[in-house]
């Protein structure tokens, strides 16, 4: 097993610190929602594909890193013919 670094960590901190502005951000826009200012409503309307923009950005690259490679699109080996 190996040490953790300091760029282990640092990760590690960047990402927790980035899970944590987004479910405030999420919190902030569902909020807006339920305020009964019509320009608000509509600013926060405005938010939700960004919102879902970062939820699909943080959570499908981690599911599609896990995912297995279908046979055929790896990329070929250095030097090696691809088969069709």
């Amino acid at each position: 097993m190996r040490e953790e670094t300091d760029v282990d960590r640092s990760q590690r901190s960047g990402a927790r610190w980035s899970n944590i502005l987004l479910v405030a951000y999420i919190i902030g826009v569902i909020l807006l929602f339920a305020s009964r200012e019509m320009g608000l409503m509509l600013f926060a309307l405005f938010n939700v594909p960004l919102i879902a923009f970062l939820l699909a950005r943080r959570f499908l690259g981690t599911a599609l890193d896990d995912a297995p490679v279908v046979r055929g699109t790896e990329a070929p080996a250095e030097g090696e013919w691809p088969v069709h």
